[in-house]
C-alpha cells in the first residue's frame, strides 16, 4: 500500500487492518470461512453468491453494530425467501461453533438500530 498510496494512518485490529488514504478508510479483514455456494463469475469478475453474502451479514451483525447489515439482510431475504431451516443449518456449517440463534438475535435487536425503516424490521422478524 505504501508503494502505491500516501498513507495517512494505519490501524491494526484483532482480525483486520485499516489504511487511510485521502480521508478514506480501506479495510482488509481476515475472514477464514468457506462459502456454502460456489463463487460466481459475472462478466469476468468473481463474486460470492447472494446467499453467502446474506449469511455473512448475519455473522457481521453479531460482531458489530452497523445498520447496513440489517438493511442488506432484509433486502436479500425479501427477494429470495430462503428456507429458514436451511439458513440456520448453513450458518452453523459455515461458521463452526457459532450459534445461529445468538447471531440472529443480534441482528433482530432493533434497539441498536432505532432509525431502521419499518419494512426492514417486519421483513427480518419473519426469520424467526
Amino acid at each position: 500500500m505504501r508503494k502505491i498510496f500516501n498513507l495517512e494512518k494505519i490501524e491494526r485490529g484483532e482480525d483486520n487492518i485499516d489504511f487511510y488514504v485521502e480521508n478514506i478508510r480501506i479495510s482488509f479483514i481476515f475472514f477464514p470461512f468457506k462459502n456454502i455456494e460456489k463463487i460466481e463469475i459475472f462478466q469476468g469478475i468473481k463474486r460470492v453468491s447472494d446467499y453467502d453474502i446474506f449469511l455473512n451479514k448475519i455473522y457481521a451483525a453479531g460482531r458489530r453494530v452497523d445498520p447496513k447489515d440489517p438493511i442488506d439482510c432484509a433486502f436479500l431475504y425479501k427477494i429470495y425467501r430462503w428456507d429458514k431451516n436451511k439458513i440456520e443449518k448453513d450458518f452453523e456449517k459455515k461458521f463452526p461453533n457459532q450459534s445461529y440463534k445468538i447471531f440472529l438475535g443480534a441482528l433482530l435487536n432493533f434497539d441498536y438500530y432505532p432509525s431502521l425503516p419499518t419494512w426492514i424490521k417486519e421483513e427480518l422478524i419473519t426469520l424467526l
